[in-house]
């Protein structure tokens, strides 16, 4: 097995991801604000948990809408409202967001996924199939059966729109290659043993991370694909993993003790476990996620949303969101500021903004 090469791209800030003997934040440093947004007009949807969210990559300053799954196989678009302008002297007027659009499948839907240039979502189904769906209609522009009987746990898109990889509760991987008429499908061997939990891409498309309940990260290399190196282990398995915005490290979630763990990818060509977090979610498959400000962002089993900064480990936000009906925070997608989660117990997905307004 070839070491992968793993690029890495330059921090956007110079306190993103560095971790060169930074002291602490003070003990007395503000945390970040957090603000939720309300639903705006009727929200149809009661009685189903939100199993699955995402958001499109944007060069906007901020989104303008994602996209939530249902494990009663509901899909809804839903759009961010833009602020209204305020007077100086009055507060800034608070956004909201309101359901556009919405698609119903036979069966739950374990995960959703945007392409690269925003057009397409992939819907990851329990029956064993992953839908491809026009992000502006919802219609349904192709459909991809797994060479498996078991449920589609988990799918990403590489950054350039031009391969999907999904995951199987059988534990196999599925490559697919977008750009023939007929997408080509390769089964990647060896995959996981276990149910697949997680399927993340580099920033720059040259490489995949899985994770696995059978407690192991793969890294790909996307031209082949081929199996590039093993990070991490778990004795009861990962349920998480993502590459940072700058490609240096992966951060995986275990779900032995609830802790998430920080890998360096290219320090001194070998894999370096950088820092350990504290507790997250140790019995669902709760998934830890980078702003692209490079903070970390994760559910815990007590219902609360965290927020940590990755030098120092310390928790700079947090919100109860067990008072807003998420009991068990399961699925978690960031863009810009803006943090859509989902979880057990409410029907509707939570959106805030972290920072100021």
């Amino acid at each position: 097995m070839v070491p992968l090469a793993i690029k890495t791209q330059a921090p956007q800030s110079s306190q993103n991801l560095t971790f060169t003997d930074q002291p602490e934040l003070p003990p007395n440093a503000s945390p970040i604000p957090v603000e939720e947004l309300a639903p705006e007009g009727d929200q149809p949807v009661r009685g189903v948990d939100v199993s699955a969210v995402a958001f499109p990559s944007t060069d906007q300053a901020r989104p303008t809408h994602f996209v939530c799954g249902r494990n009663s196989g509901l899909l809804s678009m839903y759009r961010i409202s833009a602020p209204v302008p305020s007077s100086s002297s009055s507060p800034p007027a608070m956004q909201g967001f309101s359901l556009a659009q919405h698609a119903r499948y036979p069966a739950g839907i374990n995960d959703v996924a945007f392409s690269g240039d925003g057009l397409r979502i992939a819907v990851c189904l329990e029956e064993g199939s992953m839908r491809l769906v026009d992000a502006r209609t919802l219609r349904e522009v192709d459909s991809l059966q797994v060479r498996t009987d078991a449920a589609v746990t988990c799918a990403a898109f590489s950054p350039q729109s031009n391969m999907i990889v999904a995951g199987t509760y059988a534990g196999t991987l599925q490559a697919y290659d977008t750009r023939s008429p007929r997408p080509l499908v390769r089964t990647l061997s060896p995959a996981h043993g276990c149910p697949v939990s997680s399927v993340s891409f580099h920033p720059d498309g040259t490489a995949f991370l899985s994770t696995g309940l059978d407690g192991l990260a793969r890294v790909w290399d996307s031209s082949g694909p081929c199996l590039a190196t093993v990070i991490g282990s778990s004795d009861r398995g990962l349920g998480s993993g993502v590459f940072s915005p700058n490609g240096r490290f992966a951060l995986l979630g275990a779900m032995d003790d609830g802790a998430l763990g920080l890998w360096d990818l290219a320090h001194s060509g070998r894999l370096k476990r950088l820092r350990k977090y504290p507790r997250v979610n140790n019995q669902h498959w709760m998934r830890a996620v980078f702003t692209e400000e490079g903070t970390i962002i994760g559910g815990s089993e007590d219902g609360r949303l965290l927020a940590w900064d990755p030098s120092s480990t310390k928790v700079v936000a947090e919100m109860d969101c067990a008072s807003k009906g998420v009991k068990i925070p399961l699925a978690c997608a960031t863009s810009r500021s803006f943090v859509a989660l989902g979880g057990i117990g409410r029907a509707d997905p939570l959106l805030v903004r972290l920072g100021p307004s």
